[in-house]
C-alpha cells in the first residue's frame, strides 16, 4: 500500500468512526456528550464496582445498559442505535452472565475449602 492509498484509507475510517461515534453518543449522552462515562463512573464508585474483576465487569456492562435506557426516557429520545428491546435484552444477558461468574466462584472457592 502506498502513502496515498493509506492516507485515503485512514481519511475514510476516521470518518466511519466519526459518524457510528455521532449515531450511538445520541442514545448515551444529552448535551454533555460525555455525560454517561461521567454518570457510570460516579454509579461505580457509590456501588463499589471493581473492573478488574470478572463480576465487576459484567456489572459495568449492565449498569451501562441501565444508563442508556434512562437516558433515552428522560430525554424523550427515540435510540438510533439498537432498539429499546434489544437494551433489555443485552441487561438481561450481562445479569446472566453475571450470575454464572459468581455461580463459578462459588464453586471454585468450595472446591478449595474441600482441599
Amino acid at each position: 500500500m502506498n502513502r496515498a492509498a493509506l492516507e485515503d484509507l485512514s481519511l475514510d475510517l476516521y470518518l466511519r468512526r466519526t459518524k457510528l461515534m455521532a449515531k450511538k453518543s445520541h442514545d448515551y449522552a444529552d448535551e454533555d456528550v460525555l455525560a454517561n462515562f461521567k454518570r457510570l463512573a460516579e454509579i461505580s464508585r457509590i456501588w463499589g464496582v471493581d473492573v478488574t474483576t470478572p463480576s465487576g465487569c459484567a456489572e459495568y456492562l449492565a449498569i451501562l445498559k441501565l444508563d442508556r435506557y434512562f437516558n433515552l426516557k428522560a430525554q424523550g429520545k427515540n435510540p438510533a442505535n439498537e432498539s429499546v428491546d434489544d437494551t433489555f435484552l443485552d441487561l438481561a444477558n450481562y445479569i446472566d452472565l453475571l450470575h454464572a461468574i459468581l455461580h463459578e466462584q462459588t464453586a471454585l472457592a468450595q472446591l478449595e475449602d474441600i482441599e
